[in-house]
């Protein structure tokens, strides 16, 4: 309401009167006079002898400066952002094993946030590790598994043994799964969508076809919290047969986004001292 106050301020300053000066408009000290009503040029308006009368600027149409927001105030509110968007991304990527698991509400609910908590204690670990020096891959993974070790414990008691065999297989293939479930929300609205049969098919033909080392490690790379599997060329290839042309064309375009992230992280990665 401040802006279009002052909006209206400015507008009528450009409101002119037939017949009068405006006292803004001079050349060199001439008054300007418009036009009158009649046609004939109106007779320059007197002023007053005296000093000019000093504007003051109206409190009710100033608008106020932003306080500026504390950092400790905006680092909560960031940490609550981040809090919240971490839950969403498990709920998403777990929400098909607590279906098929047929947990109830509070069941889900708890583990959805141990998976959570389970996630950023590996990246604070991974922090920690690297600020201490730590080089190799085997040296990052041997912190986060002992950081983890209790959060993990926790899922496998609130599952049971057989539930929890069941989630280490699912955390397994995850990357795969949201990779195929990224293509599948591309064409739920087109004409081809893909069927339960195709999205298993490719789930299964990721995890054979990329690399050995990656295949090997999926559940640490789940834990941290990895959402994308690799497609690399011979993967895309080898999935036309399962395919349709437009459903291929979209996961060439899925291709397309995932090199340009991991060239991005690879340029990232290479800055960092």
């Amino acid at each position: 309401m401040e802006c279009l106050g002052v909006l209206a301020i400015l507008a009528g300053a450009f409101v002119l009167v037939p017949g009068r000066t405006d006292p803004a408009l001079t050349r060199r000290g001439q008054r300007l006079p418009f036009p009158s009503s009649t046609g004939s040029a109106a007779a320059p308006v007197r002023e007053p002898a005296g000093p000019a009368p000093v504007v003051r600027a109206d409190p009710s149409t100033t608008i106020p400066k932003p306080a500026a927001l504390p950092t400790a105030a905006f680092r909560q509110m960031q940490a609550r952002v981040d809090a919240s968007r971490a839950k969403e991304a498990v709920h998403a990527a777990f929400g098909p094993l607590i279906r098929r698991l047929g947990l109830d509400a509070p069941t889900a609910g708890r583990l959805e946030d141990l998976v959570t908590q389970e996630r950023q204690t590996a990246h604070n670990t991974l922090a920690a590790a690297r600020a201490q020096g730590a080089q190799s891959y085997l040296d990052y993974k041997a912190a986060v598994d002992e950081a983890i070790g209790p959060q993990d414990q926790e899922i496998s008691s609130l599952l049971g043994a057989d539930g929890y065999a069941q989630f280490d297989a699912y955390r397994q293939t995850l990357p795969e799964q949201q990779t195929v479930a990224k293509l599948a929300a591309r064409l739920n609205d087109s004409a081809t969508p893909l069927s339960g049969s195709q999205q298993a098919q490719l789930v299964q033909l990721i995890d054979q076809m990329e690399p050995a080392a990656y295949r090997q490690n999926e559940a640490f790379l789940s834990i941290i919290g990895m959402t994308d599997a690799p497609l690399n060329p011979a993967i895309v290839t080898a999935a036309q047969g399962l395919l349709s042309p437009p459903q291929w064309s979209a996961l060439q375009a899925l291709q397309g986004a995932w090199l340009a992230r991991a060239q991005l992280d690879q340029a990232l990665r290479a800055g960092q001292p």
